[in-house]
């Protein structure tokens, strides 16, 4: 039987979801906003946490006479970066080398986030081809791989296309 506490506590919890989508709501129009201000043509918005925001995060998630126990910093640190990344990549489409968990994916989705759309391409000028065309708003192909070292292919594309390098991605 579920005691009358832990129906209040279920309350409680249904109140902190309710009160997160709505931040989460603001934060994303803010960060909307924010992209629209800078203008097209600006480069990608960076999806990664600043070091400011992460100390921001930090002294957030610092104890104090009023405040419930801390949770881990790297567990707020992921929240938070995915959030920001959802926020400033809001429904984009990447084209990448793939099949799905290859490297060039797992940089993708390490750019990108869970929230954005992929696009699996079988050849590297397939990923330039999409974004020329508009079809999608990023591509992720490789530069360096591991059996291969550079790859000529990418880098050939880089220099007889109008696209350019806006970030860089390096996977462990």
């Amino acid at each position: 039987p579920i005691s009358i506490e832990a129906d209040a506590l279920k309350m409680v919890v249904a109140d902190c979801d309710e009160a997160m989508v709505l931040l989460l709501q603001e934060r994303a129009k803010a960060t909307q906003m924010i992209a629209e201000s800078r203008g097209a043509g600006t480069g990608v918005a960076s999806a990664e946490l600043s070091q400011e925001e992460v100390e921001r995060i930090e002294r957030a998630n610092t104890p104090s006479e009023n405040r419930l126990p801390v949770l881990k910093h790297q567990a707020v640190r992921s929240v938070f970066q995915e959030v920001a990344r959802v926020c400033s990549q809001l429904r984009c489409t990447v084209a990448y080398l793939g099949p799905p968990a290859t490297f060039t994916h797992q940089a993708a989705r390490s750019r990108f986030g869970i929230n954005a759309d992929y696009v699996q391409c079988d050849r590297i000028p397939d990923v330039f081809t999409a974004v020329e065309r508009g079809s999608v708003a990023w591509g992720v192909a490789p530069v360096e791989n591991s059996t291969e070292g550079s790859v000529s292919q990418t880098l050939d594309l880089l220099a007889t296309t109008e696209l350019q390098v806006v970030a860089e991605v390096c996977l462990d």
